[in-house]
């Protein structure tokens, strides 16, 4: 693992190859100032010193023949085609591969890949872990379409594009991620139409059946992925424009590979909290039975509800209003110039931003009701069910300061 503490430009894209071979992980601190980032820094090392760690591992991943693992993605270095060295592995460690066909057709009913993992503990016993999937084989296009999940999709993607950009550059990467997203909403469109006839290619689409094709609506589970992939193109990983320093976006590269499919949700398209408005209930742990959509509605393992999430754009945001976007990373405050005097006492002890040093303005955690649940829901947003929970960084934007403000509007990905 690498914590680094930048106050200029020190090349992170060559020293974060260490902690890529060695399935490390990057950590950076631009400007490091103990009371802003202490905290969160301090949380960070404290979870890589004491979770539960595997060590001296080396991962194999098998599949069904006729299928084969084409590619994987992750921090690890690759000691033959399908064996993965990782000095050290987590519960935090990402791995995601390319399963492709290696012949025409397969003639088993479900495809089977497993994994299989070869480690050391901490306490000197040498175990292995294996784990297997079963995934139903069907020749039927719209059963294919219909178990797609936007949100593994969407992670998934995220990884090819950023080898891409590795090995050639961005722009190559953005039109992976539009042809990509393209075709598979094309797919869906198309449905079950056979693409051959007795063994030959079927002759063209008439133009009326692709118009009606473009008329058909996307199906449900697809939805959000158009919405995913523009999110990625607006991300600092990819992002074009000069106003993204190189090694904060080697960063956000870094970050992006090794992510979860929730914490990559996340991250490409952040949560934005409405809280000024917020009701009684936000904040505070909820009564309700836990349901599949949870993760929208409470956070935690003490289910803090949380205020309505906002969608993505400018048109959201009010001068009268405060406002929280966390992307799974950083946590922005949005402090509108009209902002309720009373909210503003209990938030920063003032009754006004206008004129104050930023830097100087610190954010109160308890001491009033409003204060405490708002400490409560970004307490809970950074907690799970380990032990080590993180501590989260909230940088407080007061509307009209340029610098900040032109960072946090580059997370409002529905604006043009």
């Amino acid at each position: 693992d690498m914590f680094l503490f930048p106050r200029a430009y020190i090349d992170v894209a060559s020293l974060s190859e260490l902690p890529k071979v060695t399935a490390g992980t990057l950590h950076t601190y631009p400007g490091f100032n103990h009371e802003v980032d202490g905290p969160r820094f301090e949380s960070e090392l404290s979870r890589a010193l004491t979770q539960t760690t595997a060590f001296e591992a080396v991962m194999r991943i098998r599949c069904t023949r006729g299928m084969r693992i084409n590619n994987f993605y992750g921090n690890f270095f690759v000691r033959g085609t399908d064996l993965l060295a990782l000095p050290n592995c987590t519960s935090d460690s990402v791995f995601a591969f390319d399963l492709v066909h290696d012949e025409p057709n397969v003639t088993s009913s479900v495809v089977t890949v497993q994994s299989a993992l070869l480690y050391t503990s901490s306490e000197g016993e040498r175990r292995i872990r294996v784990v297997t999937q079963a995934i139903p084989v069907s020749t039927v296009g719209s059963e294919v379409i219909q178990s797609v999940d936007s949100d593994t999709v969407a992670a998934l993607l995220a990884k090819q594009a950023l080898d891409i950009s590795m090995k050639s550059n961005l722009d190559n990467a953005r039109v992976k991620l539009q042809q990509v997203c393209a075709d598979l909403i094309r797919a869906s469109k198309e449905g079950d139409k056979p693409r051959t006839v007795s063994g030959y290619a079927a002759p063209p689409m008439q133009q009326h059946h692709q118009s009606d094709d473009e008329n058909k609506p996307i199906p449900e589970n697809l939805k959000l992925l158009p919405l995913y992939t523009l999110g990625l193109m607006k991300n600092v990983a990819f992002r074009g424009g000069t106003d993204v320093h190189p090694d904060e976006r080697v960063h956000a590269m870094h970050r992006l590979l090794n992510m979860s499919v929730t914490d990559s949700k996340h991250f490409v398209y952040p949560r934005m909290f409405s809280l000024h408005d917020m009701c009684a209930s936000a904040g505070l742990p909820s009564n309700s039975e836990p349901s599949s959509e949870d993760d929208e509605i409470v956070a935690g393992p003490d289910r803090i509800e949380l205020p309505r999430v906002l969608n993505l754009t400018i048109d959201r945001l009010t001068s009268d209003g405060i406002f929280l976007l966390d992307n799974g990373v950083d946590m922005y405050l949005w402090v509108g110039r009209s902002s309720d005097p009373a909210l503003l006492n209990s938030l920063f002890g003032t009754n006004s931003l206008e004129g104050i040093d930023m830097s100087q303005v610190k954010l109160f955690t308890s001491g009033n009701d409003f204060a405490s649940r708002l400490n409560a829901i970004v307490t809970s947003l950074r907690e799970n069910d380990t032990q080590q929970s993180l501590v989260a960084k909230v940088i407080i934007v007061r509307e009209g300061d340029h610098g900040l403000e032109s960072r946090f509007f580059w997370h409002l990905i529905e604006d043009r």
